[in-house]
């Protein structure tokens, strides 16, 4: 099973007229709840939304969308653009000056992210992980933000006021580059639709005890008050949910911290909607700033993580294929003489017929004068010649003798 098949219209001839309608259609749509999502939690917040979510649906069309059908799907949100900025009561001018810097720093992510995802490994590198951040997170929203602080000036905008809303402006896309935009870039699409298998019940249940986990602990650390008399208490329940960030990225990877990221920032919006504040004592609407830097202080390096744990997990799969289409066996021992890894041919040697039981039991074989008298009398030549390499600790290679 596949995610591609969402795409399959794209690709024929026969519902090709019927996509072109549709994807922008459906862009629209969701431009539209966007911005009024944004708009309902600035208003039960009593501020401004700490991202803009239309920005981000508006640049995932275009990363799916071929680029000379890219003036479609723009052409489809000015629309949905105008109908909420209306029922916000937004002067004509800041509506069209808002509308171009959106589409503005989308064109400029899209261009961006086109060539970085042009790359296989996608967001699944160190390098394109670290690249992603510096453009889609600092650089172009950054620019674009010189641009956006004079929108509001359009309205009822104080001038003197042009840094904040620069600042503002900028917060709100950079992080929803880093929130939202993950999710799709590493459970949907990576350059191409992502392939999809059925986990294992194990995985499930893991990712239900870690999703379960994480809101829990959520609740617990943003729903205490930050009072005085509760301070030390507070910062110490704030860390709650980062060893299980943590734990998520390592287990699941790029996936495991866009959605811990995902339960995090879903969780912190719950609480400040709900009339709680959960970085500052002070009257309501006081801490969207704080929400925004630590949602960024936890979303950068969980997602540098996510990046790095696929890195080596890509690399040690190469290095599996290699050594396990070789002829000779191979493996690897740490200086206490346990097996620590394992190819095929060394594993049936050995006596493993099993792959699965061989990937089972390639950390946990034991030191090798146990491994010794566990193999078969036949095989036993493969523990004899691993012997002499126990002190050195080293990755070695097994040759059968000649008969």
């Amino acid at each position: 099973m596949s995610i591609s098949a969402i795409w399959e219209p794209i690709g024929s001839v026969r519902f090709r007229p019927l996509w072109l309608t549709l994807g922008p259609l459906l862009t629209a749509i969701l431009y539209y709840l966007g911005a009024e999502a944004a708009f309902a939690i600035g208003t039960l917040t009593q501020q401004f939304a700490p991202f803009w979510p239309p920005n981000v649906v508006l640049l995932c069309a275009l990363l799916v969308a071929p680029r000379r059908h890219w003036p479609l799907y723009v052409a489809a949100a000015f629309p949905a653009h105008v109908l909420a900025e209306q029922g916000v009561a937004m002067p004509l001018p800041q509506l069209l000056a808002a509308f171009g810097c959106n589409v503005s720093i989308t064109l400029l992510n899209a261009i961006a992210l086109n060539r970085i995802l042009r790359d296989p490994t996608g967001l699944r590198s160190l390098r394109n992980a670290s690249l992603y951040i510096l453009v889609a997170v600092i650089v172009n929203p950054a620019i674009v933000a010189f641009a956006a602080g004079f929108e509001p000036t359009l309205g009822d905008g104080d001038p003197q006021h042009y840094w904040q809303f620069w600042w503002r402006w900028y917060l709100s896309n950079a992080l929803g580059n880093l929130t939202l935009m993950p999710v799709f870039v590493t459970w949907v699409w990576n350059g191409s639709p992502l392939p999809w298998r059925p986990p294992s019940r194990a995985r499930l249940l893991e990712a239900f005890l870690l999703t379960l986990g994480l809101v829990i602990s959520c609740s617990v650390a943003f729903g205490i008050p930050p009072t005085k008399a509760q301070a030390d208490v507070f910062l110490a329940l704030v860390y709650l949910p980062v060893p299980l960030v943590l734990a998520a990225t390592v287990r699941f990877g790029g996936r495991g911290a866009s959605g811990a990221i995902l339960i995090v920032t879903a969780m912190v919006l719950f609480r400040a909607m709900h009339g709680g504040e959960p970085f500052a004592g002070g009257p309501p609407g006081h801490s969207a700033l704080s929400v925004q830097l630590f949602l960024a202080v936890f979303a950068v390096p969980a997602m540098l993580l996510g990046a790095l744990v696929e890195e080596l997990q890509s690399a040690n799969g190469r290095l599996s294929t290699v050594l396990d289409g070789i002829s000779d066996g191979y493996c690897t021992i740490d200086r206490d003489g346990r097996i620590m890894a394992i190819n095929a041919k060394g594993a049936a040697w050995c006596g493993h017929r099993d792959p699965g039981e061989r990937r089972a039991g390639a950390g946990n074989c034991g030191r090798l004068r146990g491994y010794s008298a566990g193999c078969r009398p036949e095989s036993r030549f493969g523990a004899g010649l691993l012997r002499p390499m126990v002190d050195r600790g080293n990755f070695m290679r097994i040759r059968r003798p000649a008969a």
